[in-house]
């Protein structure tokens, strides 16, 4: 089966969106489809100097990966998105998959058939040109499906759009196996017992609670991988006083199994 997957993301980047669609693609295509995966071509969000952008996220070169023009003008957004649904259908794609709701009705309008995920309210993430372009979607018949990561977000999605509203699928966001021949990254502290973060540091996803077992638990070190410069250096300012905090900063997603076997 040919399968387009219209994404919102920047490839290379630092972005938790980005590894998602990349690892999607990878497991698509692992599956035996013809995949080509739309990416923006947006340099100011681009991870600089990496050579092999599969590499990078861990994947095997199993498909393909189009960028497309991320225009610095208003409305670049629509633009980009009518070109990744036009992708779609210039591919002859059996299947669309988008993380991308432009996109998605673009695809739509051009007959062919697509699955919409979501990770945010409409109403809340693009306001009502958003929620009007999606209660379009919902009716067609040629939209297969609407996949959410949460039950939450299900609830909501139902909540928000009432009877036409089609039986969210949810499915949860998964991982890789651990590889068996992964050899652990050097830490410091040979003995000591590790406790490991990987991920971005924005608010909210965990360095808070890093942050007070850190400062009760000194028998353990505390490693943090990935995170913004600017990210970075806030926590590190803000967790000074603790020395049984690590961080090493930023690592392509191929690299963040050597930490996970050392933790």
């Amino acid at each position: 089966m040919r399968v387009a997957y219209l994404s919102n993301s920047a490839v290379p980047s630092r972005s938790a969106n980005s590894v998602h669609v990349m690892k999607m693609c990878g497991a698509f295509a692992a599956l035996g489809h013809e995949v080509v995966l739309a990416t923006r071509d947006e340099p100011d969000s681009m991870e600089r100097g990496v050579v092999d952008v599969f590499r990078h996220y861990g994947v095997a070169e199993t498909f393909e990966n189009v960028r497309l023009p991320w225009p610095r003008w208003p409305g670049r957004g629509y633009a980009y998105g009518a070109r990744a649904g036009w992708l779609a259908r210039a591919r002859r794609a059996d299947l669309v998959y988008c993380r991308n709701l432009v996109g998605c009705g673009v695809a739509i309008a051009a007959g062919l058939q697509a699955v919409l995920e979501v990770h945010a309210p409409l109403l809340d993430s693009g306001g009502r040109v958003a929620d009007l372009m999606f209660r379009r979607i919902i009716r067609s018949p040629r939209l297969l499906g609407v996949v959410t990561i949460t039950h939450a977000l299900a609830d909501r999605l139902r909540a928000d759009h009432g009877p036409g509203m089609p039986e969210p699928i949810v499915a949860p966001d998964a991982a890789d196996p651990m590889p068996t021949d992964v050899r652990p990254a050097a830490l410091p502290g040979p003995g000591r017992f590790r406790v490991g973060y990987v991920g971005n540091l924005h608010a909210g996803k965990g360095l808070e609670l890093v942050e007070r077992l850190a400062a009760i638990c000194d028998w353990a070190d505390f490693h943090i991988v990935g995170g913004y410069d600017a990210d970075v250096a806030h926590w590190k300012a803000r967790m000074g006083s603790l020395g049984n905090v690590t961080f090493h900063g930023y690592h392509d997603s191929g690299a963040v199994s050597a930490f996970l076997a050392a933790f």
